[in-house]
């Protein structure tokens, strides 16, 4: 008969390598903003994560769009 550690290091593994076969669900919003920009102006793009773009136009404004994402 198994020692009472090992059978609960035995259960603490099955637990852990069945829940690692459950896909994880993601949960996304996107985000589409617009702010004023004076010629010459500035901002400051703050990202957690992923990649980020950024283009130069001709208008007075500062456009963003985004997708906000995070594992359930």
């Amino acid at each position: 008969m198994l020692r009472p550690s090992l059978r609960w290091a035995g259960l603490l593994i099955l637990v852990l390598t069945a829940a690692s076969g459950v896909p994880c669900f993601a949960i996304s919003q996107d985000f589409h903003q617009t702010y004023a920009l004076q010629p010459g102006g500035s901002f400051e793009l703050q990202n957690v994560n992923g990649p980020v773009e950024v283009r130069g136009w001709d208008r007075n404004e500062v456009e963003i769009h985004a997708v906000k994402s995070a594992r359930q």
